[in-house]
C-alpha cells in the first residue's frame, strides 16, 4: 500500500482542483524489474532496450510500470490493459478512459523524472504538470540567458546555496508548467515568470494581463534534496495536492 503524505494547501474560493502526487523510487531488484516490465508494453520495452546504460533501461520500466499501476488504481483496469498515447507535442494521456471508479473521467496526468526519482501528478479534474530535479551546481549565466528579467533581478538577491535553490525552484516551476502546456521548448523560459520564493501557498504564473490566477503552481520537496513542482489551470480555485509515496 501507498504511503500517504501531508496535503499541501492553496487559497482562493470554490471547490478545490485536487492533485494526487505520487514521488516514486525507481530502485528495484531485477525480480521486480521483470515484473513491472512484464506490465509494460511491447513499445515501452523496445524504447527501455535502446538505452546504452541498463540503470537507463531499469529506470525507464520501472516508472512505466509504476505508473501503470498506478493509474490502474484510478480507473479499476488492469495495468497491462492500458492504452497510453503520446500527444502531438510529446505529452502523455491515457488513450481509454476509466471504469466506474472514477465516474468515467479520465484522469490526466504527468510524469518526470531525476535519477533514482520519479513524480507522477494525476488529477481527475484538471490537466497538471510537474517537474522535479535535484540542484546542483550552475553557473549563472544560465539564468541570464534563459529567465525572465523578474527572475533574474530576484536571483541576483541571493548567493552560494540560497541561490542554487533559488534557480531550481524557479526552473522546476517553469519547466511544471511548460509541460502542462504540452508546449515543451516552443514556449520560451523568458516568456513567463514564476516567483522563486519559498511560499507555501500556491503560486501563480505571470504571462499575461489576465493570467495571474489562471494557472497555480505548488513547489514541493521529498526530504533528501529533490525539489519539484506542479502545475494546473485552477482559475481562483483553491489546489490540494496529496502527496503518496510508492
Amino acid at each position: 500500500m501507498p504511503r500517504r503524505g501531508q496535503d499541501l494547501l492553496g487559497p482562493g474560493s470554490g471547490t478545490p482542483v485536487v492533485i494526487d502526487l505520487w514521488l516514486v523510487d525507481l530502485q528495484a531488484g531485477e525480480a521486480e524489474t521483470q515484473r513491472l516490465s512484464g506490465i509494460c508494453s511491447r513499445e515501452e520495452r523496445e524504447k527501455a532496450a535502446t538505452f546504452l546504460h541498463s540503470a537507463d533501461s531499469r529506470r525507464t520500466l520501472v516508472c512505466r510500470g509504476r505508473l501503470r499501476e498506478i493509474l490502474a488504481h484510478y480507473v479499476g483496469a488492469p495495468p497491462n490493459g492500458l492504452t497510453i498515447g503520446v500527444g502531438r507535442r510529446g505529452k502523455p494521456f491515457l488513450a481509454e478512459p476509466g471504469s466506474i471508479k472514477c465516474r468515467n473521467r479520465q484522469p490526466f496526468f504527468n510524469v518526470s523524472h531525476c535519477g533514482e526519482k520519479a513524480a507522477i501528478a494525476i488529477s481527475l479534474q484538471q490537466d497538471v504538470g510537474v517537474d522535479i530535479e535535484m540542484p546542483r551546481h550552475v553557473e549563472p549565466e544560465i539564468a541570464t540567458l534563459y529567465f525572465a528579467a523578474a527572475e533574474v533581478e530576484a536571483l541576483s538577491r541571493l548567493s552560494g546555496a540560497a541561490w542554487r535553490l533559488g534557480f531550481f525552484r524557479c526552473w522546476t516551476r517553469k519547466e511544471a508548467f511548460l509541460k502542462l502546456l504540452g508546449c515543451g521548448l516552443a514556449r520560451t523560459l523568458d516568456s513567463f515568470s514564476v516567483p522563486i520564493d519559498a511560499d507555501g501557498e500556491a503560486l501563480s504564473v505571470s504571462c499575461g494581463a489576465a493570467s495571474a490566477s489562471r494557472w497555480r503552481l505548488q513547489s514541493f520537496e521529498d526530504g533528501t534534496g529533490l525539489i519539484g513542482a506542479v502545475c494546473v489551470e485552477s482559475g481562483a480555485r483553491p489546489v490540494v495536492v496529496r502527496r503518496y509515496f510508492a
